[in-house]
């Protein structure tokens, strides 16, 4: 790698029109109401800082990154109109001026995205202890249907402890109005003894419910069951949040950030290859494409893999004072599968390059 040139690609992607314009989009945006006006007048106001958090990450995304992916599809095009001479004449690797380019744009990503973060965290104002996400655990599909029914079924979370939290969702069918229902927590230890811990909840509309982690070892069952005749509840089959307690709401914007990060630098590679090919706007929306299919689309099996995959709930997750975790190692190793595939589509390009001009 070239330091000249990671310096080079960061001040053409970072420049200083861009910077000011970022700042000034997030400045305003700290300035905005992210709740109804009822909920900063008392009531629901534990909420608003989750929903302002959200809502600057979501601008921020929406406006600052599509333009540094832009800017990573222009690089190529902006070579070949008065730039290959001298490029073609350097003596550097051309792989290594492609991988000094993605990274000095990678660079500049990471100073947006924490410019984002910071942005987030001053309109958020909370650091008060908040939730991360360790794991989604399976649940059955059932529901309680008659009055002695209930649910009881294996989560295994073995290394869970005592004061974390699972949250189940249910969903209530109104045959009446409302249902008392009861969720237990129970751990079974290898001497026979159960330890249990039970949240008891008057459900009257799709919510969620949470019980706590009973301390000790062992695997963890789950059992949802009726206290008294009421309407008919159903999982949502959404499965099992495993949750843990965290020290600062802060720690879900550096969580953001990392995931954000991964997702961006990712699609600046794509975008450094496919730009060496098509245009630079259409490479950006088929980036975009790309990233709207695996968000909406049908299930496959590299939905674990795609190294955007995690935002849509990352943010979702930290509307409700929840963080979504580091990035897990399958989206990190899609991440640099990706780099490698734009690098790759980019060195095929500038092979073509006149060693002598």
């Amino acid at each position: 790698m070239n330091a000249q040139l990671i310096g080079l690609a960061l001040r053409r992607t970072l420049t200083p029109t861009f910077a000011l314009a970022a700042a000034a989009i997030l400045a305003a945006a700290t300035q905005l109401r992210w709740a109804p006006e009822q909920l900063w007048n008392g009531g629901g106001a534990t909420h608003v800082p989750g929903w302002a958090r959200q809502g600057l990450w979501t601008i921020g995304a929406l406006t600052l990154l599509p333009v540094l992916v832009h800017k990573a599809a222009s690089t190529i095009p902006r070579w070949r109109a008065g730039e290959v001479d001298w490029l073609a004449k350097s003596p550097a690797n051309r792989g290594g001026i492609l991988l000094s380019t993605w990274c000095g744009a990678a660079l500049a990503a990471a100073v947006v995205v924490a410019m984002i973060a910071l942005a987030a965290e001053l309109a958020a104002r909370s650091s008060e202890p908040a939730l991360r996400l360790v794991s989604r655990l399976p649940a059955p599909n059932g529901a309680l249907i008659d009055d002695d029914a209930h649910l009881n079924w294996s989560v295994g979370a073995r290394a869970a402890r005592g004061g974390d939290l699972l949250r189940v969702g249910v969903v209530m069918i109104a045959s009446q109005p409302s249902a008392d229902v009861v969720v237990s927590a129970l751990r079974r230890a290898g001497d026979g003894t159960v330890r249990r811990n039970d949240t008891h909840a008057h459900v009257v509309a799709a919510c969620e419910l949470e019980v706590a982690v009973p301390a000790g070892d062992g695997a963890l069952e789950l059992e949802l069951k009726r206290e008294q005749p009421g309407a008919i509840v159903a999982l949502d089959g959404g499965g099992v949040a495993w949750l843990t307690p965290i020290e600062s709401a802060r720690t879900i914007s550096v969580d953001l950030a990392v995931n954000m990060w991964l997702a961006t630098v990712a699609w600046l590679g794509l975008a450094l290859g496919c730009g060496a090919w098509v245009s630079p706007l259409l490479a950006l929306l088929t980036l975009l494409c790309v990233s709207l299919f695996s968000w909406i689309g049908a299930s496959t099996v590299l939905d674990a893999w795609w190294p955007w995959g995690a935002v849509p709930d990352a943010l979702d997750l930290s509307s409700r004072g929840i963080s979504a975790g580091p990035p897990t190692i399958p989206r990190v190793l899609g991440a640099l599968a990706c780099v490698a595939l734009g690098l790759l589509l980019a060195r095929i390009d500038v092979a073509t390059w006149r060693r002598n001009a």
